[in-house]
């Protein structure tokens, strides 16, 4: 059986980038968001999260945004001005006791608003750095979350730790000709990667552009577009031609799971 989750991530990054996950999610194809808490405004991401409930994972910071221990403590993540840095190119040597701290502060962050996060992710997938991966699957392994997995090496070693996770998970689409065709291609393409059978993770950015995600993050226009694309009928049609069911959110491989199709 071939299996998909579509998954948008930054929900909370801004405004336009909240609403448009919502659109995607509640009137297009897309099956869960992850969370950035580290960006400001938690009660309007409690609010929003209602609607989208049990359908939400984390997606942990290091880039963009603030940190929720203080900055002294945190010497290791963070710029002179006590920040984030901008991107994953600006990170410094990561304290791994630091970012241990940092992150599960901000999954408690998160549970404190009621939410309960379906699976863990990284913001700009920076658990693809070793230092950061080993606190990634500490902290996946405490609260017993599923993971990301961004090559065969890191779905082996999930596979040995026995954490839960997508067989692949494709992050091309970003910056690509974004068409519900080349959606199809790639999802396609990611199948045919691991046998044509399992579970493909599609990470996508859709949102409504806005001055706060302009000032954040050079992808921007083509959220847009990204947006447009994942509410087009197309994807559905092509998904049940191609005999692909798609998930709500990220699967334990339970019975329970397997039968929570979109359709």
């Amino acid at each position: 059986m071939k299996q998909l989750i579509i998954t948008a991530d930054d929900f909370g990054f801004s405004e336009g980038v909240t609403d448009g996950i919502l659109k995607s999610m509640l009137e297009g194809a897309v099956s869960c968001t992850s969370v950035m808490v580290a960006c400001g405004d938690l009660e309007r991401i409690k609010e929003k999260a209602l609607l989208i409930e049990g359908r939400i994972g984390l997606h942990l910071q290091i880039t963009n945004g603030t940190p929720f221990c203080r900055p002294e403590t945190v010497k290791s993540l963070v710029t002179d001005q006590g920040i984030f840095p901008y991107n994953w190119r600006q990170l410094k040597e990561v304290d791994q006791t630091e970012l241990y701290q940092e992150w599960q502060e901000q999954i408690e962050q998160l549970l404190r608003l009621d939410i309960v996060p379906t699976y863990l992710d990284t913001h700009h997938n920076v658990h693809r750095f070793p230092a950061v991966f080993e606190v990634y699957i500490e902290l996946a392994k405490k609260y017993d979350l599923p993971v990301r997995p961004l090559s065969k090496n890191m779905l082996q070693r999930y596979n040995h730790l026995k954490l839960q996770s997508t067989d692949i998970c494709y992050e091309s689409w970003c910056g690509m000709n974004v068409t519900p065709q080349s959606f199809i291609a790639h999802v396609l393409g990611a199948f045919r990667q691991i046998g044509n059978k399992g579970i493909v993770e599609f990470m996508c950015h859709p949102a409504f552009a806005d001055e706060q995600l302009a000032k954040q993050s050079l992808y921007v226009k083509e959220r847009e577009a990204e947006l447009a694309v994942l509410c087009d009928p197309l994807i559905k049609e092509y998904l049940n031609k191609h005999n692909i069911q798609l998930l709500d959110r990220v699967p334990f491989n339970t019975k329970e799971y397997a039968e929570k199709s979109r359709f």
